[in-house]
């Protein structure tokens, strides 16, 4: 851990003695594409780079890299220097409004720092944390170590072309399996108008009744 101008931490992967890092890489970088909370995503010398979204829509630069030992650990490091920057400028503030004296004003701006500081950096460990561990690799994790789980469903969850839960198969473009409905991911592309350069892809259209406007 490096204070104040970097934060790091780890996360590791249970069970992931048979994983490969490119593997693990890859899904995390697809499941952060498809979130609202990341912007700026970049993968980049074996690690991912992007921007994530906290407390009060403030958007720290985040670094990922990944190593493995037994199981894969993913480490991030979370850049403090818009936090610290806010900071300054809220105790500046602070100084034009404050009826304190200068005793009292460095006490409390003091004590003020301190809390706005480590609240911001615990709520975007949590978020981060809770990012990463609804991805794929993870949900994968406590499914196949399920003992309902049948062999042929553990080969379609690791198998990104078909359903997790029937074995359809399914594209890029599916926010749903089309056979069981089972929801697939938050966002996916959006499908093209004309599929003659698609010939091998399945798309699924939904109708939309258009809205009349009211006559005047």
């Amino acid at each position: 851990m490096s204070l104040p101008y970097s934060y790091t931490n780890e996360i590791e992967l249970p069970d992931s003695e048979n994983q490969g890092l490119e593997e693990v890489r890859w899904e995390l970088y697809r499941h952060f594409k498809n979130s609202d909370s990341v912007r700026e995503l970049e993968a980049k010398d074996q690690k991912i780079s992007l921007s994530f979204r906290s407390l009060f829509t403030l958007h720290y630069p985040v670094e990922f890299s990944f190593s493995k030992d037994q199981d894969i650990k993913i480490e991030y490091e979370i850049k403090l220097i818009k936090l610290i920057q806010i900071s300054v400028a809220l105790v500046i503030f602070i100084a034009f409004f404050s009826r304190f004296g200068i005793t009292g004003y460095l006490w409390f701006s003091s004590i003020f720092i301190v809390v706005f500081f480590v609240l911001n950096l615990i709520f975007a460990d949590n978020l981060i944390q809770k990012l990463v561990k609804s991805s794929t690799p993870f949900s994968e994790i406590k499914l196949i170590n399920d003992d309902i789980i049948s062999p042929e469903q553990k080969q379609w969850i690791k198998d990104p072309s078909k359903c997790p839960a029937c074995g359809e198969e399914i594209t890029e473009y599916d926010l749903k399996c089309p056979e069981c409905g089972i929801r697939l991911r938050n966002n996916a592309k959006e499908s093209p108008s004309d599929v003659s350069n698609y010939k091998t892809k399945r798309f699924k259209y939904f109708y939309k009744a258009k809205k009349e406007k009211n006559d005047t």
